[in-house]
């Protein structure tokens, strides 16, 4: 995404969190980016890390569960 609108999203605290919910990685890392070296509010700062570790860790999961499942053929039990 453009610099100017996410630019525009760090404008406001609501502004941010409706564009985090849908956002991919590199955008969450941008609006980071963007913070750390404008305004650097700490809790815009705290909240983007958030989403963007959420967003990291959610990827980093389906990737160990598609490289189990390749090298065993199967899916992996769930453990709940």
């Amino acid at each position: 995404m453009a610099p100017m609108v996410a630019a525009a999203v760090l404008k406001t605290w609501n502004g941010l969190n409706a564009a985090l919910r849908s956002c991919s990685e590199a955008y969450a890392r941008q609006l980071l980016h963007l913070e750390q070296t404008g305004r650097r509010r700490k809790l815009f700062l705290l909240r983007i890390h958030s989403r963007l570790n959420y967003i990291r860790a959610a990827r980093e999961r389906r990737l160990l569960i598609q490289r189990a499942r390749a090298r065993t053929g199967k899916s992996p039990r769930k453990t709940s």
